[in-house]
């Protein structure tokens, strides 16, 4: 069930994706900001549920082999293997989901906001998976667990979640932040991936072209590097053709 819980979320996405236009328009290719913390909370989710998969796979797996080790810690086993899972296997599906967000983000986004927006992102992620933990366990039985391990260690536990909510939010940070640089690149990939095999020469000289012509003006208008943003360009650009 934790194996679909994680899978079913991205098959969501690819079916969005694949079932969208041939070609979007610039702004059609950038997600809204509420849509984009969506996407980033169901893909935080899909890739807690399978970290939780993998260690109870891997646990199972061990015990079977009848590791010593494993048979004489037995599900006590289960923490250390999920904070092993959530190094190698969690921390990678974290920074993609960033990224992904990143460069799916609106320019017109500051980057301060889109930082906060992928904040909200893991936290409702991590409210998501509770909620299913709450399903399946039962109100009383998760209720019970939750109390007692609150009442055995109030001040570790809180320690401990604000460490593990913090070690899973800095790689989104990060994907985020990578992906922003990438978000142009990534939709001029994007429109050259889905044009015939003869256009895309014609399309890389014609962009070629441009970028050239657009690299002059900025120089002679503004000598200054990084003096141009993508909102003035595309103002501009508004304003020759209207």
């Amino acid at each position: 069930m934790g194996l679909v819980n994680g899978i079913v979320p991205l098959l969501i996405l690819a079916v969005g994706e694949w079932r969208a236009p041939a070609i979007k328009t610039l702004d059609e290719f950038f997600w809204k900001r509420h849509f984009c913390i969506l996407c980033g909370a169901l893909m935080v989710f899909a890739s807690m549920r399978l970290v939780g998969v993998a260690a109870g796979v891997t646990l199972v797996a061990l015990i079977q082999a009848r590791a010593p080790f494993a048979l004489m810690m037995g599900r006590q086993l289960l923490p250390l293997l999920t904070a092993v899972m959530l190094l190698f296997l969690g921390v990678p599906l974290f920074y993609v989901s960033g990224r992904l967000m990143g460069r799916r983000s609106n320019m017109l986004v500051t980057m301060p906001k889109g930082l906060l927006d992928v904040s909200f992102a893991v936290l409702l992620g991590f409210l998501i998976s509770e909620g299913f933990t709450l399903f399946f366990l039962g109100r009383e039985e998760w209720s019970s667990q939750m109390q007692s391990t609150v009442e055995a260690s109030a001040a570790p536990f809180l320690a401990s979640f604000s460490v593990g909510f913090l070690f899973v939010l800095i790689p989104p940070l990060l994907g985020y932040w990578r992906g922003r640089r990438q978000n142009i690149g990534v939709y001029t990939s994007y429109v050259i991936k889905r044009t015939p095999t003869d256009a895309r020469i014609l399309i890389a000289e014609f962009v070629h072209d441009k970028a050239t012509d657009a690299v002059r003006q900025a120089t002679e208008v503004n000598p200054a590097p990084g003096g141009n943003s993508l909102p003035a360009a595309r103002s501009r650009h508004t304003e020759e053709t209207s």
